[in-house]
């Protein structure tokens, strides 16, 4: 027999009437005599045939086979090795995770004169067969007995005769059934340049409930799908080592008889690199500031990698109270150049991206020129409340804006608002300020 792994030797005995006692082999690669034993189909043979080598045997192989009666009379019979097969059956389906029905299918062998499947459990139980299949046949569907849901093995035997004798080979496949589900969510994982990433887990877990009721991983191509039994809400959640999500979480997805099968937009990891050295620009606008400068300012080099991913850029003049705008295609129209750190940025992004600043240089000052009227600068300091943020204007300013995720914050200098109030000032973030007169602002 040749399998996908090297050559093994077996040995049947028909004995559907049990005249046999026992079956002993001796020769090539048996150190002592070698028991067959009885097995359902109605004979003598090795469970697991006897490993021979990888590659094919050079040599003539004997082996002796004693046979022994029921009333203890051996039989010694003699048997000479050479057919061994050269080919084996390849492209083995179904591999992988399978769910519905079966349909065991190969790319056959050129001089074979029949083919057979032999189906086993786990515990290598013989669930099925199917014998004597044509030559030209190459695809045949399960019709055995109900599986349950589990890991099955199963053998594409390749039949040549040899000199009046059938000589076999045995590919292997194994498969996981899978119970049928109604609902599935699917997706794909990929980097910040677009190539797919494999061995991301994904899980779904119930919103109600909060247990994990399926799990899945990323092919090569970075695909998943997740199978679900039942409707009902679902969070997804992705996983792998030195990774993390860049997409903010999503709300859950709700599955239900008229909503079976959600495709996911792709979701985008990067390394973990701390939040501090990190700014997440999402799909859509974000309102960002950089706490750090670029080794080199010009927007196509500090971006470097992201400009396809990047619609637009607005930025402000403070002093002159004019729009500066950059676009990838805009050359000589741009009106924006350069990033540094203490402006602010707003940034329309075609897919979700982050900007990695932890090679980047804090500035050499810490202060920034706020001009009468509206004013777009970030915040360079640490975390800090607005009240001790804006301790040094008392006086010279009106009114704070900030955005997040198409929501506006405000803070007036005395009037309340119908807004959220700004309550703290963060690093990555941009900020709107209206001054009554110029100043310098401390932001340490």
């Amino acid at each position: 027999m040749h399998f996908d792994n090297g050559y093994y030797v077996n040995f049947a005995i028909s004995d559907e009437d049990r005249n046999i006692g026992s079956v002993a082999v001796s020769g090539p690669g048996i150190t002592d005599a070698l028991n067959l034993t009885y097995q359902a189909w109605g004979g003598w043979a090795l469970s697991e045939g006897l490993f021979i080598s990888q590659q094919k045997p050079t040599e003539t192989l004997t082996y002796s086979i004693t046979i022994t009666g029921k009333d203890g009379s051996p039989d010694i019979y003699e048997k000479t090795i050479t057919g061994y097969v050269e080919n084996f059956a390849t492209n083995l389906s179904p591999q992988g995770t399978v769910t519905g029905q079966i349909v065991f299918s190969w790319t056959g062998i050129s001089n074979a004169h029949r083919y057979a499947i032999e189906l086993y459990d786990v515990q290598n139980n013989r669930i099925w067969e199917k014998y004597d299949i044509p030559p030209s046949t190459t695809s045949v569907p399960y019709d055995g007995p109900s599986l349950s849901p589990g890991i099955y093995v199963f053998n594409i035997v390749s039949a040549i005769e040899t000199q009046g004798v059938d000589n076999f080979s045995f590919a292997r496949g194994q498969f996981t059934l899978q119970a049928q589900a109604q609902f599935h969510i699917s997706g794909s994982v990929k980097g910040i340049d677009g190539s797919p990433i494999s061995g991301v887990v994904v899980k779904a877990r119930d919103y109600k409930t909060s247990q994990i009721i399926a799990s899945s991983s990323t092919d090569n191509s970075g695909h998943f799908i997740l199978y679900i039994s039942n409707p009902g809400e679902y969070e997804i959640i992705v996983e792998k080592e030195g990774l993390e999500p860049l997409n903010p979480p999503n709300f859950p997805i709700e599955l239900y008889s008229e909503n079976p099968y959600v495709e996911l937009e792709d979701i985008v990891m990067v390394e973990k690199i701390p939040t501090a050295n990190l700014i997440v620009l999402t799909k859509g606008w974000n309102f960002v500031s950089f706490p750090k400068e670029p080794a080199q300012k010009a927007i196509e080099n500090a971006f470097q990698g992201l400009s396809s991913k990047i619609r637009i850029i607005w930025s402000y003049d403070n002093e002159e109270k004019k729009w500066l705008r950059w676009k990838p295609e805009g050359g000589n129209t741009n009106t924006l150049s350069e990033i540094k750190a203490g402006p602010g940025y707003w940034i329309y992004m075609n897919e979700p991206s982050a900007i990695d600043i932890s090679s980047w240089t804090e500035p050499q000052s810490k202060t920034i020129a706020l001009f009468e009227g509206w004013n777009l600068v970030g915040w360079l300091g640490e975390e800090k409340s607005l009240s001790d943020a804006l301790s040094g204007l008392n006086g010279q300013w009106i009114i704070i804006w900030s955005w997040d995720k198409g929501e506006w914050s405000a803070k007036h200098e005395s009037k309340e608002l119908p807004f959220q109030p700004v309550n703290k000032l963060y690093q990555g973030k941009a900020y709107w300020i209206k001054m009554k007169v110029g100043a310098s602002w401390q932001q340490e």
